[in-house]
């Protein structure tokens, strides 16, 4: 076999052996522009949640990612009370969701109303409470699923646009214009 032969084998190869790191490498890609939106506003509110670590992978950036985004929810999580949390919980279940659509409509609208909150100037309600935070699991792919849905919920659902507003809210959220 010649070398004009062989090259298009070793090539096919190669490209074999490449394509699902490719895929991959799309995969975590397009997960980390749909979490964008979610982390530009927790990056507003909550600037110390930028980790210092430049990263080359996007296996990297994703996780780096998944990682701020979490420490805004740590971060804004004092800035709504349980009772807040329990009424956009009623007024998700009156709109129809359930199970993981309903959590993630809910910590959208309670992210929104705590960036709201931070970023008027609003003191906390509550002291910061390390465990208050349910993670989905310590696996990546998981973590990012969730976070893919809250960042939906964030940009979509009814419920985080009203939180949007304090005047249109279907819920308590624990400031004065209830």
């Amino acid at each position: 076999m010649g070398l004009t032969e062989a090259l298009p084998r070793l090539a096919a190869l190669a490209f074999g052996a490449l394509a699902p790191t490719a895929a991959e490498t799309y995969r975590q890609w397009r997960v980390f522009r749909r979490l964008g939106p979610l982390w530009r506003a927790m990056y507003a509110a909550f600037p110390d949640i930028r980790l210092p670590i430049h990263a080359r992978s996007m296996r990297i950036c994703l996780y780096r990612r998944i990682i701020e985004i979490r420490d805004g929810q740590l971060a804004a999580r004092p800035y709504v009370d349980d009772a807040c949390l329990d009424s956009f919980r009623a007024a998700g279940r009156a709109r129809g969701l359930s199970g993981p659509d309903l959590d993630a409509a809910v910590e959208a609208a309670v992210i929104t109303v705590s960036l709201r909150k931070r970023m008027s100037g609003a003191d906390p309600v509550r002291p910061r409470s390390p465990g208050a935070l349910r993670l989905a699991s310590d696996d990546l792919r998981a973590e990012a699923e969730e976070l893919q849905r809250v960042a939906r919920a964030f940009s979509h659902s009814p419920l985080a646009r009203a939180a949007r507003t304090p005047g249109r809210r279907p819920a308590h959220t624990g400031d004065d214009g209830r």
